[in-house]
């Protein structure tokens, strides 16, 4: 099976990703190299919404790991949406819930993402 990605710009550095069928060894280098492309044009922002993922495996949880480390040398920041039941349980079971910041909802994440921003725009002032 594939791995399909769709990218919607939310705004100015809101990333929205979708993420549908199976992300494994085959796929994650593909995804991976999509979202770094991303990162590289200053889109540091990013939610990622697996609702319609069937399947991750390692590979595609190392791929997140490493997201997350981009993004956050970037000041930025990346969310899961992860609703499915057999997914979630494996996010839990690594302990990848709290450093990936896993969601119920689309909208919760985004939430959670212009928050950080509104408290990063006013670290940068501060400083």
């Amino acid at each position: 099976m594939e791995c399909k990605v769709v990218i919607r710009q939310l705004e100015t550095e809101l990333t929205l990703v979708e993420v549908s069928g199976e992300m494994d060894a085959y796929t994650a280098p593909a995804f991976k190299e999509t979202l770094v492309r991303l990162i590289i044009r200053g889109y540091h922002w990013v939610v990622i919404n697996f609702e319609e993922l069937d399947f991750i495996d390692s590979s595609g949880l190392r791929v997140l790991l490493d997201l997350h480390a981009d993004v956050t040398k970037k000041k930025g920041s990346l969310s899961l949406v992860v609703t499915k039941h057999h997914l979630k349980k494996i996010f839990k079971i690594t302990g990848l819930m709290s450093p990936l910041q896993v969601f119920d909802q689309v909208e919760e994440a985004l939430e959670n993402l212009r928050a950080q921003q509104v408290k990063q725009d006013d670290l940068e002032l501060a400083i």
